[in-house]
């Protein structure tokens, strides 16, 4: 489901400030705000990511979006999901001080599929 919200220039510049302060893109931020309990079951965001690299993935061992949530999980992202949630890790890692380092794409295959992901290390 897709909403249109229309903001003032003045509501847009706030927004981009608010959303960049907390490492998230407009959208994923204005999701964050809106607290809603179906939000908190999706596993698919930068939150629950990181929350798997800190707490679940062995400290120093390379990783990717892929590599962390495992064959399993990643088989129910929907199509479009695995950018977005790519390019909002990237962005909160490298403007956060997040205990993760990017070091660099990594050619993966997902089923038959050649794809490159940011690799990853907790550095902390």
């Amino acid at each position: 489901m897709y909403f249109k919200l229309l903001l003032s220039a003045e509501e847009n510049k706030e927004l981009e400030k608010k959303a960049k302060k907390s490492g998230l893109d407009k959208t994923a931020y204005i999701k964050k705000c809106l607290n809603l309990d179906a939000s908190k079951k999706n596993i698919f965001t930068v939150e629950h990511a990181l929350d798997l690299a800190m707490n679940k993935w062995p400290k120093g061992l390379p990783f990717t979006l892929y590599e962390l949530y495992g064959d399993e999980d990643w088989a129910k992202i929907r199509n479009g999901v695995a950018g977005v949630l790519g390019r909002n890790f990237y962005t909160y890692v490298t403007t956060k001080d997040s205990g993760i380092k990017v070091l660099g794409k990594k050619e993966i295959f997902i089923g038959k599929h050649k794809r490159m992901q940011n690799q990853y290390v907790v550095n902390k």
